[in-house]
């Protein structure tokens, strides 16, 4: 009898524990909510303060603000300066909630004067690979820089191919969570030391002391904010955070789980179908993937470069993403690298993934030699199949990006011959059925999806023969 009541306490006691948390969670996730919110409506809302003058017996009202260092003042009409002022002051109320809300408000990352005068070394973990004077290359390791430095010799056309995405809104929450406020947007990588998850790159300004166990990220503790907008508690120091170098307009974030890096990211139900299934897909056809993984409420995919560097094939050739002249260039590198790409365009014009450009495909490179071993596993297909529309269009012929494909393909006669040496893996019903099976994620229309790849599979075949 004892034994009964003590049980009963004890389940009695978890769930309280159980009911307590969940209170206090949702209160947390209430008021960060709250906060993301204060801080997206103050980006609306004018910034300084309005000064009165009497000019010949007249009054006339000034509004002045700083914007990029720079005093600005502008003349307010009458008619306008009742809702100015009365906006003044709800930014003002805010930015005070919001000091008053961060307990560690006078902390902040700053740049050194080097840092931002672009004068120092790009390195690659501990040992320099290029040399920068006030953005001047005055020295560069041909075999080890970055792509983009060797093409371009620019230090802030490099960071700025690291730069988070600035249309997204919580990549100016983010910016708001480290008081970052940079006119040149190829200083808020530098916040980070350019230092990136997927690759051994940084930047040290000149006389700086820092190693690259300096600058490896260490937690994941912004990720909420990049992910769903939410204001974290800060650290007493700030640390620097892999989102603020992780590009892509789609809101995402890094997360450490297992002494593994994932980058989730925010999909509605139909992209994160599509991104599995087209994975999937991608792994039938026998294309080396990245990793995907369904994290309810998001898709995950496991970091592809944590022994190597990921280079994108814009850094290598710039913006043409056309098939031939992609084709062209990494023929030179080797009939490996021209096939590989075949079969990723092969697979994109199966599923519909037309958002394949220069930054969703690249290289990994030797982290100690610099030299290429392989294009980079397949990834980012989440705008593929009935991400954009479910209404699919049973009959590929009437599809311009189908016909377009096969009339390139069709038309080099280098790119024919090498696809019929590709052996591409049978696809028959089944096999969709199998790779929908492992789809966790529902969708309407599953035997419309499965007639629409066994038709555009069978009509490239028909085509390409």
């Amino acid at each position: 009898m004892l034994k009964s009541i003590q049980s009963i306490s004890n389940i009695f006691y978890n769930d309280f524990n159980k009911i307590i948390a969940n209170i206090v969670k949702s209160f947390y996730n209430g008021v960060m909510r709250h906060l993301s919110s204060l801080i997206l409506e103050l980006e609306s809302l004018p910034k300084g303060n309005v000064y009165k003058k009497n000019i010949s017996g007249k009054e006339y009202f000034y509004h002045q603000y700083s914007e990029n260092g720079k005093m600005v003042t502008k003349l307010v009409n009458k008619s306008d300066l009742d809702e100015l002022l009365k906006n003044i002051v709800r930014r003002q109320s805010i930015e005070k909630m919001l000091r008053d809300s961060n307990p560690n408000k006078q902390q902040t990352i700053s740049l050194s004067e080097n840092a931002r005068h672009l004068t120092g070394s790009v390195m690659h973990k501990d040992e320099e690979v290029a040399r920068f004077i006030n953005d001047e290359l005055v020295y560069i390791d041909e075999n080890r820089s970055p792509f983009l430095i060797k093409r371009t010799h620019s230090l802030s056309n490099w960071l700025m191919s690291r730069v988070i995405d600035n249309t997204r809104v919580n990549s100016r929450l983010l910016k708001k969570a480290f008081n970052i406020n940079e006119s040149k947007e190829e200083m808020i990588p530098l916040y980070a030391h350019a230092a990136s998850i997927s690759d051994r790159y940084w930047f040290k300004p000149k006389q700086s002391k820092l190693k690259y166990k300096d600058v490896i990220f260490e937690n994941d503790i912004y990720s909420e904010i990049s992910l769903e907008g939410s204001m974290l508690i800060y650290p007493n120091k700030p640390k620097a955070s892999p989102e603020l170098t992780t590009i892509g307009s789609f809101e995402k974030g890094w997360k450490y789980i297992n002494n593994e890096w994932w980058l989730y990211k925010v999909g509605n139900t139909n992209e994160i179908f599509s991104e599995l299934l087209a994975y999937e897909i991608s792994m039938m056809l026998l294309i080396p993937s990245a990793t995907y993984e369904y994290d309810e409420p998001y898709i995950r995919t496991l970091n592809f470069a944590e022994h190597q560097d990921y280079e994108s094939l814009q850094s290598y050739l710039g913006d043409d993403s056309s098939y031939s002249f992609v084709f062209s260039k990494l023929k030179e590198l080797g009939d490996y690298y021209a096939k590989a790409y075949l079969r990723l365009i092969f697979c994109d014009v199966l599923v519909n993934n037309v958002d394949r450009h220069n930054e969703n495909i690249g290289f990994l490179r030797d982290e100690r030699t610099g030299k290429i071993v392989s294009l980079a596993p397949n990834f980012d297909n989440n705008l593929a199949l009935i991400s954009r529309t479910t209404d699919l269009v049973l009959d590929p012929s009437n599809d311009g990006f189908m016909n377009h494909f096969i009339k390139e393909i069709s038309k080099n006669e280098e790119m024919m011959k090498m696809y019929k040496e590709l052996d591409i893996p049978i696809i028959n019903e089944n096999i969709i059925e199998m790779c929908i099976s492992r789809v966790p994620v529902k969708v309407d229309n599953i035997d419309r999806i499965k007639q629409y790849l066994l038709n555009r599979y069978n009509y490239l075949i028909s085509k390409l023969k």
